[in-house]
């Protein structure tokens, strides 16, 4: 949940140092949420304590790509920007 790596306090991926007892919890919560209903109860709950503590602004997308050769084949990007390369291959 990359929600947990940005904003949990004790994760190394918090790269703003974010520190929050209320986040912390509501992120463990969200994790064993069973509904939808439930998901958006503490989605909004979250979104309430970043408001208060957090106030910020999205100013944009950042730009990105991934390139490699045309002899490499069989790369899988993912929808948080990683490549897989379990099925990678080169052409000799």
């Amino acid at each position: 949940m990359n929600l947990a790596n940005r904003f949990e306090s004790d994760r190394p991926t918090n790269t703003i140092s974010y520190e929050n007892e209320e986040v912390d919890d509501l992120i463990t919560e969200l994790r064993g949420a069973d509904s939808d209903d439930e998901v958006q109860d503490i989605l909004d709950s979250l979104q309430e304590e970043f408001d208060e503590t957090f106030p910020s602004l999205i100013l944009g997308a950042v730009p990105e790509g991934n390139m490699w050769s045309p002899e490499v084949h069989g790369i899988t990007p993912t929808s948080t920007s990683g490549l897989l390369f379990h099925e990678a291959w080169k052409e000799n």
